[in-house]
């Protein structure tokens, strides 16, 4: 959960000094920064389903994002803050129960390394994008 905590921090890092319209811009190749944040809470939300865990209104928040509704930044943040609490008040039978799917066995274990392995790719991706900083060319970023 540290290094869940500790990533989401970074991505928060990169994204919080963007403006609104730098979120938005289309880039040459992939998504607006905006869809990518979108994309990492739909994500969350899935493995957390996929463990079994029951987040209480982070359905709710998801399908904001999805909609484009308000700054993804601050959507994510708060969905953020219920996942997380939610993750840490995993009771021992959570932490331990086996989730059969159609794509085989989730796990505890599973859900958080995938949860880790999906954000990483996201801050990556983020973190490219922007460089040193954000370059707007022909109005979308680089």
């Amino acid at each position: 959960m540290a290094r869940l905590e500790w990533l989401r921090d970074d991505t928060f890092a990169l994204v919080d000094g963007l403006e609104p319209p730098e979120l938005t811009l289309k880039p040459t190749k992939g998504r607006p920064i905006d869809r990518i944040l979108s994309h990492i809470l739909g994500a969350d939300y899935s493995y957390l389903s996929a463990g079994g865990l029951k987040v209480p209104g982070l359905h709710a928040l998801y399908a904001a994002a999805d909609r484009g509704e308000g700054d993804a930044r601050h959507i994510l943040r708060e969905a953020t803050r219920v996942s997380f609490a939610r993750l840490n008040a995993m009771t021992a039978e959570e932490r331990e129960r086996l989730v059969e799917k159609s794509t085989g066995a989730w796990t505890c274990r599973r859900m958080l390394r995938r949860l880790l392995e999906h954000n990483w790719e996201h801050y990556r991706e983020v973190e490219e994008r922007l460089g040193s900083g954000p370059a707007v060319r022909d109005g979308r970023l680089a």
